[in-house]
């Protein structure tokens, strides 16, 4: 049958990825990194190349700035859910 919907959008977030740091655009890469992880953890095969070619194209100190940014990316994501009191009923 056919897979399930959010792997086409990560899929998606990722191809986005990719062209950006094609592009040299460094922060939109990122973003677009952060959104499909957050979607699905699949994003994480990824993971390691990226951070190597963020590292060899942009140096250490914008791979550190890039591990920050998708952290703090990740929690605002988580934010909503993890502050969200349900009520008694």
């Amino acid at each position: 049958m056919h897979g399930m919907f959010n792997d086409s959008f990560m899929c998606l977030y990722m191809v986005l990825c990719i062209h950006a740091f094609a592009r040299n655009h460094l922060k939109t890469g990122i973003f677009w990194f952060s959104m499909a992880y957050g979607l699905k953890a699949g994003a994480l095969l990824l993971f390691p190349p990226m951070l190597g070619s963020i590292q060899y194209y942009h140096g250490t100190i914008k791979l550190l700035f890039s591990l920050v940014a998708i952290v703090v990316f990740q929690i605002l994501l988580a934010l909503p859910i993890v502050l969200h009191k349900e009520e008694d009923n």
